[in-house]
């Protein structure tokens, strides 16, 4: 049995321990404890220092490298989609800003610009679901877009109804026919669904849909949204004579927790076989995979480009002359 010695002898030696700590850390030992620590906190500082200087070096690396590739955009994409109309699709929360850059590229690349198409939060909010059915059913038989589809996971009637009203395959002009495009064009910019000039709008060849990080509620609605977006995506592709989807960040990087339509399009095993897509369309290089990846396009690839998962690599490459 343990008695009461036994426990008087342990605490006896807890409290020598601690005097001997307390001893030594003030003695002996304060001196070297001190030195390693104001060592260490030394050596942090350089630490910091030295990639904070890194990081300066390479921030100066891809501005230079950024204004090189805006320099010598007009020659990297030179003619790759010479004598093609291009509808310019954006989804919602893309600013002018961008939306200019991209445009301003298509004439760079021997294009013309056949429309630009804003879309509205609209298209997707679940209050206006029955007017944008009901007004795409409407419009459907005009633009000789048929209700079904053999996908399994088809685009929406009003997904194909957009796409019928801007794109061709055969070319700008050559579709539907300008009056029925343009009058489909009408009513949803009338059902405030869509912001395009009806006026000047030609059905185009070639699509480019620009989106920005999703950002919502819940991850559930990012997807969501996503996922919706995808399938509009698709229509352009189908409709049109090649596709391509690119996410412009803001300059900080995409938010933490928000996804992309190019994500969204690369985790599609129908939709990644079909339309292409570039992760970093708000850099000069981004801007010239855009319609390098058109160019492919025509030509019956598909391509991923940029630094984000599912990227192929990191830039389109120049077609063969």
């Amino acid at each position: 049995m343990i008695d009461f010695r036994y426990h008087l002898v342990s605490i006896v030696s807890i409290f020598l321990a601690l005097a001997v700590g307390i001893v030594l850390g003030a003695g002996p030992l304060q001196g070297q404890i001190g030195n390693t620590l104001t060592s260490e906190i030394t050596q942090l500082r350089q630490d910091k220092s030295s990639l904070r200087s890194e990081v300066t070096s390479l921030n100066k690396v891809i501005t230079d490298q950024d204004q090189y590739a805006q320099a010598s955009l007009g020659r990297v994409i030179s003619g790759v989609t010479s004598g093609r109309g291009i509808a310019v699709v954006a989804l919602p929360g893309i600013d002018n800003d961008s939306v200019n850059v991209v445009t301003s590229a298509v004439g760079l690349a021997g294009g013309t610009v056949a429309s630009v198409t804003k879309i509205q939060a609209s298209w997707l909010a679940a209050d206006s679901q029955n007017a944008r059915d009901d007004l795409a059913a409407h419009l459907a038989p005009s633009l000789r877009v048929t209700s079904g589809s053999s996908s399994a996971q088809p685009p929406s009637l009003a997904d194909r109804v957009l796409a019928a009203a801007l794109t061709s395959r055969s070319g700008t002009g050559t579709g539907v026919g300008q009056e029925a495009a343009r009058a489909a064009l009408a009513s949803l910019v009338s059902g405030k669904f869509v912001d395009v000039d009806t006026k000047n709008a030609v059905t185009a060849q070639l699509v480019i849909v620009l989106g920005v990080p999703l950002t919502g509620s819940t991850p559930a609605a990012q997807q969501a949204a996503a996922t919706a977006w995808t399938r509009l995506a698709q229509a352009f592709d189908a409709a049109s004579a090649g596709s391509v989807v690119a996410t412009i960040n803001p300059s900080g990087g995409a938010p933490t927790g928000s996804t992309s339509v190019v994500a969204s399009v690369r985790k599609d095993a129908a939709a990644a076989q079909a339309v292409s897509t570039v992760d970093d369309a708000e850099r000069p290089m981004g801007v010239a995979s855009i319609f390098l990846a058109l160019a492919q396009q025509e030509s019956g690839v598909t391509g991923h480009y940029g630094e984000a998962d599912g990227a192929s690599a990191p830039y389109a490459p120049m077609p063969k002359s």
